[in-house]
């Protein structure tokens, strides 16, 4: 099955809005393909929004550490495959921000894929 990894995107201990709008493209991605979304929650000191975000029927994997405290693509990109890798997914997406569109393609680099920007429909 072609699992679906969404990574959030989160400021100061809140959800960005913009990751909840990637996060219902994931669902409808993997209702159409029979895959499971799973969602990427990188940082530091981020585990409440884990309890969050898997109330959107998400599972979440959340990594935390000092070194994620910031948001900068050549740290979050590596652990973003990996973990793309680990949850058997074969659709990453993120949210149409500048961080989402400075992430995305150094994980598709990572894994060897192609990649699509600012998808509005399936």
């Amino acid at each position: 099955m072609p699992n679906v990894l969404i990574v959030a995107e989160q400021a100061q201990g809140h959800l960005r809005k913009a990751t909840l709008h990637a996060l219902a493209a994931g669902r409808e991605l993997a209702r159409r393909t029979g895959g499971k979304v799973h969602v990427a929650l990188l940082g530091k000191g981020v585990g409440a929004l884990a309890e969050e975000l898997a109330a959107y029927g998400a599972d979440v994997h959340v990594a935390d550490a000092a070194v994620l405290e910031h948001p900068l693509a050549e740290v979050y990109g590596p652990v973003v495959a990996e973990l793309a890798k680990a949850t058997g997914a074969s659709f990453v997406g993120a949210s149409a921000t500048t961080f989402g569109k400075d992430l995305l393609p150094r994980v598709a680099s990572r894994l060897g894929a192609g990649m699509a920007t600012e998808v509005l429909g399936f």
